[in-house]
């Protein structure tokens, strides 16, 4: 009896020693396993980054080669880009304002460019073009919109300032519109020196 409780503690032993060991060995490939994800991870959001800068720099090109030169506007045209957030977090298109006046909102049908932003209105805002420069005119009163000048350019205009319904504010290249959770971004590009 002595030795089959003697066998049974040693058997007792031994099982808890290969428990231990196993456990040690699992935690050591899940370390592995982690890291080996960390990895992969990394490598796609490189690859996701990549292939967005890529569209980015396409969308860009297509929104400038879309430009119908004229003699008054041969060197320099402006170009709004328009950084959205969804799901897969921020999305930037480029549209060209020599195209036009624009309408922005939420409603398909009735704008120029539909923004699927729910705190946006059905038609929030328009651009428009006043001799060959852009103006950005608010067209609701519900959805603050904030305007954050690039430079002064002798407007008298706080940083950050919020519009009121129906007020136009002349633009100038890296002035900013914020509407909701989207930004719209205005640029002139030149074709000589790029994005001015």
């Amino acid at each position: 009896m002595s030795t089959t409780l003697s066998f049974l503690n040693g058997l007792k032993f031994v099982l808890m020693a290969v428990a231990i060991l196993l456990g040690i060995a699992l935690i050591g490939f899940l370390i592995k396993l982690v890291k080996a994800n960390r990895l992969k991870k990394k490598e796609v959001t490189a690859f996701i980054k990549q292939l967005h800068q890529e569209m980015r720099s396409d969308v860009l090109d297509r929104a400038i080669v879309g430009t119908k030169i004229t003699s008054t506007n041969m060197l320099n045209y402006w170009l709004v880009k328009i950084v959205e957030k969804n799901q897969f977090g921020e999305t930037e298109h480029f549209y060209n304002l020599s195209e036009g006046d624009i309408t922005i909102g939420r409603e398909f049908a009735s704008n120029k460019y539909c923004i699927y932003d729910e705190l946006l209105d059905d038609n929030q805002c328009k651009i428009v073009l006043l001799k060959e420069q852009p103006a950005f005119v608010n067209l609701s009163n519900t959805v603050p919109i904030v305007f954050v000048p690039g430079r002064q350019y002798k407007r008298n205009i706080k940083k950050d300032y919020k519009m009121r319904d129906g007020e136009m504010i002349k633009l100038y290249s890296r002035d900013m519109v914020v509407v909701g959770d989207t930004k719209l971004v205005f640029s002139v590009y030149n074709s000589a020196s790029g994005l001015v």
